[in-house]
Parts: structure tokens; C-alpha cells; sequence
């Protein structure tokens, strides 16, 4: 026969109730996941998710291992460049040791701008924490259907981590639009352009240790005429 010490008392119940309550409460607003193996592939129709190098990720029943893409939310610069040399309009932070190998990050901006009376070439470009990246397409004038022209803009840019470290290895990618905001759009008007620019061979050295700034930027050509070009929204995101 059990002694009375084995006897599961009222108040343990009570304890055990609490904490598992508890428990499902948080369960209700927080799921933590930690670095583990692979899991199996699931039953078809459905995913398994997972924890890889601190990212969350799934598996589907075809095997497909995939990242969750995150987004931030939206920023509002409203930053007005007018000066002919490369200047922030937009930017977001990379954490210290957030990198892996692979990570991709993303920003993507867009806004409002004017042509000057006399018209201007406009350059985008990426600096990673302070660094000048290589991508930084340049819109030429005959994107430009007139002078004082009002137009749309929209800039991605991305920079890519292939090492980690304190001279861990970047490489960047810019994908640029413009578009005259008051006429229809076409070709052969001149009021429409996208350019693309990314690294070949080349590369940006940035420590991935610490945190970092990572940056979209813009000048025109020369002043003359008083073009302006204003960031107006800001989507900083982890894609990969």
C-alpha cells in the first residue's frame, strides 16, 4: 500500500493545472522553434516547419525545402535629393550575426520625382554599411520624354551574403523603373525606363559581425535645371 508520501496532493494538482495553462496560453501567441535536424517528408497536403540557422523554413510532400520570407513594415522616408552626388534616400538595419551564407536582403523603395529645365541623367546606387556596392545603374535623359517632367520611380535593390564574418563577402543587384506620371506610357514616347544593374566578379567586403546600414541612394547627373527625386515609401524584407 502507498504511504501518504506518494499521495499527489490538491495543491501539486493545482500547480500542475497552472503551469500547463500557462503553457497553452502562450501557445496561443508565441510558437519557438529551434535549430534541428530535417524532418521527414510530410503526408500530402501538408508542410512541416522547421528551424534552419536561426530562419524559419518548411518541408512539402514533394520534398521542396523552402524559406519563410519576412517583411518589415513600411517606412516613410520622404527624403528629397537634389545634389549630384550619391546621397541616402532610403535604408534599413542588417542585426550583427543575422547573415548566413545565402541570406538575401531586400529593400524596395518608390516615390516621386521632377526632371530639371535642363535634363539630367539620375543614378542609383547601394552602400552596405558605409560600403559602395557595385550595382548603380545609371537612367539615361532620353528616358525622359520633356523637361520639367513629373515621373514615378521604383527602386529593389538587394544585397547578398556569400560569407560570414568579420570580412564577410557581399554582392549586390538593382532593379530601377521610371515612368512619366502624366501621359500614357509607351516606348516610343520616351517617358518609360527600367534598368538593372548586379556584380560580375566583383565584390563588397563588410563585417557581418556587427550591425550594418544597408542603403539605397541617388544623385543626378548635375544640377542644372533643379531636378528633385523623393523617396516616399520604404519595404525593407529578408527574401532569403
Amino acid at each position: 500500500m502507498a504511504s501518504r508520501l506518494d499521495v499527489y496532493t490538491l495543491e501539486q494538482a493545482e500547480e500542475d493545472i497552472s503551469a500547463l495553462r500557462a503553457q497553452v496560453d502562450l501557445l496561443n501567441e508565441i510558437i519557438s522553434m529551434g535549430n534541428g535536424p530535417i524532418p521527414n517528408v510530410p503526408a500530402s497536403g501538408f508542410v512541416s516547419l522547421f528551424a534552419s540557422g536561426g530562419q524559419p523554413n518548411y518541408i512539402n510532400a514533394q520534398g521542396l525545402i523552402m524559406g519563410l520570407m519576412g517583411a518589415q513594415n513600411a517606412t516613410f522616408p520622404n527624403t528629397t535629393r537634389t545634389a549630384a552626388t550619391l546621397g541616402t534616400i532610403a535604408s534599413t538595419t542588417i542585426p550583427a550575426n543575422d547573415a548566413e551564407v545565402g541570406a538575401v536582403y531586400e529593400l524596395e523603395t518608390w516615390g516621386n520625382g521632377v526632371q530639371g529645365s535642363t535634363l539630367q541623367t539620375l543614378q542609383f546606387g547601394i552602400a552596405l554599411g558605409g560600403t559602395v556596392m557595385a550595382a548603380s545603374p545609371t537612367i539615361g535623359t532620353t528616358a525622359f520624354n520633356t523637361t520639367s517632367e513629373a515621373f514615378r520611380w521604383r527602386a529593389v535593390i538587394r544585397a547578398i551574403c556569400h560569407s560570414t564574418g568579420g570580412a564577410g563577402i557581399w554582392t549586390s543587384y538593382a532593379l530601377i523603373t521610371v515612368a512619366q506620371s502624366n501621359a500614357n506610357l509607351s516606348a516610343a514616347n520616351n517617358n518609360m525606363m527600367t534598368g538593372f544593374d548586379a556584380d560580375s566578379t566583383g565584390s563588397t567586403t563588410v563585417d557581418t559581425t556587427v550591425a550594418n546600414t544597408f542603403a539605397l541612394q541617388a544623385a543626378w547627373g548635375a544640377t542644372t535645371g533643379g531636378p528633385t527625386l523623393t523617396s516616399r515609401v520604404a519595404l525593407p524584407k529578408r527574401i532569403a
